[in-house]
């Protein structure tokens, strides 16, 4: 949904052109409230580190869906 004039999106992960070369995190809630977190607390020094933790661990179901339902109901609105 970012479709807007300068509206950009950051892969996660991905080093931003800034001094410090800092790197762009996925992150959990609870750093989200934190007020000393900022844009660029990551570096390439940390995020390898970082990348080794899964700050979404638990949001979604530990099981997949089957998408066969799902496409049967596209397939019948399609005629």
């Amino acid at each position: 949904m970012r479709n807007g004039y300068a509206q950009t999106a950051v892969a996660p992960y991905s080093v931003r052109p800034l001094p410090g070369a800092p790197v762009a995190v996925p992150v959990a809630r609870d750093v989200l409230d934190d007020p000393k977190a900022t844009a660029r607390q990551w570096t390439l020094a940390d995020a390898v580190e970082h990348a080794k933790s899964d700050p979404w661990a638990g949001l979604l179901p530990s099981r997949g869906r089957s998408l066969g339902p799902a496409r049967r109901r596209l397939r019948a609105l399609e005629r």
